[in-house]
Formats: C-alpha cells, sequence, structure tokens
C-alpha cells in the first residue's frame, strides 16, 4: 500500500498520491507536495500580497493529553494521523486552505488564495462535518472504552479582512493571512466549549440563513478592549415558506402566473417554471412568497445547487430526498437508515433503502449498475409523491 496514499475531499474514498482525479466520484484531487499542506506555488492562483475578506476556523482537539497519558506514543501518532486526515478532508471539500497545524490544532482559510461567494458558508460547513468526523473517530476507535478518554473539538470562526500573501524569506515562505480576524478566530475557539462551535458577528451575518445560531453574552477576549459578540451555531437551517416581514411590491404578475400554473396541476401531468433574472432583483423572496401562499395540501419540496457540491453526485438529489424525509444534513447512518426505512413502503425497503443511502453518500452501496442508478434516481425524483412520512416507489419501468 503506497503511504503516501490520500482521501478524496468529495467522496472520502482513498486515492494514490499520483492521481490529478478521484477514480471513483471524477473530482479533482488537490496538489500536495511533501508533509507540509502550505499553499505551494502553482499558475491557477495569485500568490501576492492581496487584502482579502476571508473566513478564518481554528478547531483545537480536547482530550489528546489524558489519551497521551494512557496510550504509547506510536499509538497517539496514529489516533492524531487519523484525526488530521478527517480535518484536512472536510477543509478540502469545501475548498479551504489548511493554513497550519499547531499541537493538535488546526486552522484553516476560506477566501484565500482562492474566494468564493458562500465562504462563510464553506467554513461552518466543514466546522460541522469535523464534529460529526470526531464524534464517528470516538466510535470507530472505541476511544473511551478502550483508554477511557473521548476526544472533542472546540471550534472557533471569524470573517473579515485580512492580509495574504507569502511569509518566511525566500528560502522557507509559507503562504498565510493575517489580521485581526486571525486572532480574533483564535480567542472564540478558546471560549468555545468541548463540542461547540462559536462564531464572530460578520460570520454569522454572512451564513444566517443556512444555520441556525443562538446568541451568547458578549465575550470578554484577551487582547480585545471590548466585549465581543458571539454565537453559538446550533445547526443547518431547514427553509421555510414563511412570508417576508415587509410587503412584496411590483410582482403581482409573475406571483399571478405562478398561482395560474399551481391551479393547472390538477389538470396536468406537471409543469416546470423558470425565474430568471439578474442578482439581486428578487427571485428568492418571489419563491418564498409563492410558498407562503399556496393552500394548505400543497406539499414542498426544495432543493438547492451548492457551489461547493459541483463535483458530487447526485447533490440536488440528495437534497430533495432530504427534504422529503426531513432528514438534516448531518444525520448519522442509523438514523438515517430508521427515518428511511420507516417512510418507505415494505415492498420498497429492500431495493430503495440501499438507493437512497448510496444517493446521500453513506456507506452502503447500491447494487444497481451506474447506468440503471443514473436512471433510477431520475425516475425517482420525478415520481415520488410524499404524503406525510410515505413515499411510493416508481414504476418499474422508470426504474429500468
Amino acid at each position: 500500500m503506497d503511504k503516501r496514499a490520500r482521501s478524496c475531499g468529495t467522496c472520502g474514498r482513498r486515492v494514490g498520491a499520483k492521481h490529478a482525479f478521484c477514480p471513483y466520484c471524477g473530482a479533482p484531487l488537490p496538489t500536495l507536495r511533501g508533509a507540509s499542506l502550505q499553499v505551494t506555488g502553482t499558475a491557477e492562483v495569485d500568490l501576492g500580497e492581496q487584502r482579502r475578506v476571508v473566513s478564518v476556523l481554528f478547531a483545537d482537539l480536547t482530550g489528546s493529553t489524558p489519551l497521551g497519558e494512557r496510550v504509547d506514543a506510536e499509538d497517539l501518532r496514529n489516533v492524531l494521523k487519523v484525526f488530521f486526515d478527517s480535518m484536512s478532508r472536510q477543509v478540502l471539500r469545501y475548498e479551504g486552505t489548511i493554513d497550519k497545524y499547531v499541537g493538535d490544532a488546526v486552522m484553516a482559510v476560506f477566501g484565500a488564495p482562492v474566494s468564493h461567494e458562500d465562504d462563510a458558508i464553506r467554513a461552518l460547513n466543514a466546522a460541522l462535518g469535523m464534529q460529526r468526523a470526531v464524534a464517528a473517530l470516538n466510535v470507530d476507535l472505541d476511544l473511551e472504552r478502550t483508554y477511557g478518554a473521548r476526544l472533542a473539538l472546540r471550534i472557533g470562526v471569524s470573517s473579515g479582512e485580512v492580509v495574504a500573501g507569502r511569509l518566511g524569506g525566500e528560502s522557507a515562505a509559507a503562504y498565510t493571512v493575517v489580521g485581526d480576524t486571525v486572532n480574533t478566530a483564535q480567542r472564540l475557539q478558546a471560549a468555545a466549549a468541548p463540542g461547540e462551535i462559536v462564531v464572530g458577528e460578520t460570520a454569522r451575518r454572512f451564513a444566517w440563513h443556512s444555520f441556525v445560531f443562538e446568541e451568547l453574552p458578549p465575550l470578554m477576549l484577551k487582547g480585545k478592549a471590548r466585549p465581543v459578540p458571539a454565537y453559538r451555531v446550533l445547526g443547518w437551517r431547514r427553509e421555510g415558506a414563511t412570508p417576508d416581514a415587509h410587503a412584496l411590491v411590483g410582482r403581482s404578475d409573475e406571483l399571478a402566473h405562478l398561482r395560474s400554473a399551481l391551479g393547472e396541476l390538477s389538470r396536468t401531468t406537471g409543469r416546470v417554471m423558470g425565474i430568471v433574472g439578474e442578482a439581486g432583483v428578487g427571485k428568492s423572496r418571489l419563491v418564498r412568497e409563492f410558498r407562503a401562499s399556496c393552500t394548505p395540501g400543497v406539499n414542498h419540496l426544495l432543493g438547492r445547487c451548492q457551489s461547493f457540491e459541483t463535483n458530487t453526485p447526485y447533490a440536488l438529489v440528495a437534497s430533495l430526498v432530504r427534504g422529503l424525509f426531513h432528514l438534516q444534513v448531518g444525520e448519522d447512518e442509523p438514523t438515517a437508515r430508521r427515518v428511511l426505512a420507516s417512510g418507505l413502503a415494505d415492498p420498497a425497503i429492500e431495493t430503495d433503502l440501499p438507493l437512497l443511502l448510496h444517493v446521500l453518500r453513506y456507506s452502503q452501496r447500491s447494487p444497481l449498475s451506474r447506468r440503471r442508478l443514473r436512471g433510477y434516481n431520475a425516475s425517482w425524483a420525478q415520481y415520488c409523491e410524499f404524503r406525510g412520512h410515505t413515499t411510493r416507489r416508481p414504476p418499474r419501468s422508470a426504474a429500468a
């Protein structure tokens, strides 16, 4: 086995060190040279000194010191190797940059050297993924029963302006970011309890529509002259169909057109409506208003094409399935299996349950071939009906 093998940030499968693309899902793999995960000089990104708005994530592992007292140094190193591999997988999945490792802590940056419009959302997705990965690590390695120790993460996330570029001289330059945002992220991490994710005001403002936050009392952080607003991340936000507090103005014709199409559904097999417009003109607001105005008995399924899931197979179908069964993004596999099984009609469980677990990217692999799987996913997404918690299986002809 190649000791330099690594994991794909998209599907999690082990791949060889020389692979440029994942042989299982086709996702591009980052080029990492040597033991350091710091950015190396490439033609694709600008590593020159720049001011950037980024989201900085600090994650500190707790419980490693008691574990180190009970195990051999080599065993501890193996545990930490699995831990850091899990952490880097989450960062790379959301296209962040691992800035540095400090002891058993990791610092990651989202927005440098490559920026995205949703870097704060990516950072918080990675943070929640890290918490799930550590919980799974405790179970997989059975640390509590074997060594009497349990690992946990304290995570802090801060968004704001930094200066990014190379530091360290010509011979050993490393790409990094500096600024008050970095210091604040580290202080927020120190203030978090084990298992918590604490974020600053700017990060919350950038990601409020995707996550649920609990406001904390302002924190007196080391080096800060004034208390800092802080929020605890509770999980992903399930988007509802509630109307906006302000009246919708100037969209009566578009809203009437959507309502008319909805009224025709009882006489037709289905309709596809496209809403096209420049960014910021109110497309999402129009959809929210339309959904909120629907009469009782109209069931809604909402799926989103996230920018960081471009290379994730069946990501949109998975989003629809989660909405259909009321599954959160971070549910563990036993919970997802139980919820899916309870929502499927008995004859469909044997075939559909492995398929849905496969689409949701759990360890269960579908027995269908890739060609049949693509066709089955398309037909299942098209024909599935939501009635309470019951889902009817699509016709066999559609599945073939």
